[in-house]
């Protein structure tokens, strides 16, 4: 939630103000996709980052799905673009509910990131944050991007992800560290079939994906190194087996991982030497009944509201007020995220000075 909200708004009733979180589980009730998981098969950790490829721009949203099912949606958070806060509505929503917007200058992003990280540990709040290093989706010009970097560090090109960029995971590791920080997901996904790319591409109904797969694969925060280094080469060692993951995956439409000569339902993959064995899927649920209690609520809070502002004058006057100020913070401005009572000021700087160990 937006940050005075944590102060006044009943915990039970945060995941029923989550729009994007309800609307986005309709693409699975209208268009028939079905969102499936593999390998990790536990409830996600309450405190726990998330990292994941960039395919397009719906990554992060389809895997909202998973997250309602098997982790808290109530403090979920993305760190997703900036110009994401100019859509409407999901924009407006999403600023609401304090997620970070960066705009890939470190000098913003790293003041975005202070602001929202130390935030979340001044609360103490149990942050599932989701973190996408590549820093874009995958289009033929971040490819060509990718490729330049992996020439100038003597690097293998990679022909089916990005090259990640260690900086923000790094912040952010040492920042959840700093309050307490029980995993880390390493999320890959892929399209088997169809792969809808922009907004563009899902309106026109021809490129909407039957399925969408996610290999999670789980870490205890403890087992990673402290170092910067060692979880800079971490990082680049998840994403050269994610590479690996994703030639397999998209050649025989399933992730698989290496198994034994012994084991049950192996297969010769490439040159028929290396043998391997689908990454067994974990079933989710498939209740619906978070999206119809939320359309509920809703439409109840619709009605109730309408029914003031058309009773009321000085309502109606709070109402226009608010709304302009929103749509001109929100869409013309820096963004209603930005707006800061000092007593969230003194939350952020206490818990920098705790992380840091400035008096």
């Amino acid at each position: 939630m937006w940050f005075p909200m944590h102060w006044i708004i009943p915990v039970w009733i945060i995941p029923c103000l989550e729009l994007p979180n309800i609307f986005l589980r309709l693409p699975e009730l209208f268009f028939g996709m079905r969102i499936r998981t593999f390998g990790h098969r536990e409830k996600f950790r309450p405190r726990s980052l998330f990292v994941m490829n960039h395919v397009c721009h719906f990554d992060w949203l389809y895997f909202w799905g998973v997250v309602e099912r098997n982790g808290n949606i109530t403090t979920w958070k993305v760190v997703t673009k900036n110009s994401i806060k100019k859509v409407p509505i999901l924009g407006i929503c999403l600023q609401y509910m304090c997620h970070i917007f960066v705009s890939r200058h470190w000098e913003v992003d790293e003041r975005e990131f202070k602001k929202k990280l130390f935030y979340y540990n001044g609360l103490e709040l149990p942050v599932q944050l989701l973190l996408f290093p590549e820093g874009g989706d995958f289009t033929g010009k971040s490819k060509a991007k990718s490729d330049t970097y992996a020439d100038t560090n003597g690097l293998k090109r990679y022909k089916y992800c990005l090259h990640p960029h260690a900086r923000g995971f790094l912040y952010i590791m040492e920042a959840l560290r700093s309050g307490r920080l029980d995993a880390v997901y390493d999320i890959t996904v892929g399209y088997p079939d169809a792969l809808a790319k922009t907004e563009a591409d899902l309106a026109n109904g021809k490129y909407i994906p039957r399925e969408i797969h996610y290999n999670i694969r789980h870490y205890r925060a403890e087992d990673l190194p402290t170092d910067e280094e060692g979880l800079s080469q971490w990082l680049e060692e998840r994403w050269r087996e994610k590479e690996e993951t994703l030639k397999l995956f998209y050649a025989h439409k399933q992730f698989l991982v290496k198994g034994t000569a012994t084991g049950s339902g192996l297969r010769n993959v490439g040159n028929g030497h290396s043998e391997y064995r689908p990454v067994p899927e974990v079933a989710m649920p498939k209740s619906y009944s978070f999206t119809f209690k939320g359309l509920a609520f809703y439409l109840f809070i619709t009605i109730f509201f309408s029914y003031l502002f058309y009773l009321n004058w000085l309502w109606r006057c709070c109402v226009l007020v608010l709304t302009v100020y929103t749509l001109v913070k929100g869409l013309k401005g820096t963004g209603i995220d930005s707006v800061l009572p000092d007593k969230v000021h003194d939350v952020i700087e206490a818990a920098y000075r705790k992380c840091h160990r400035v008096k």
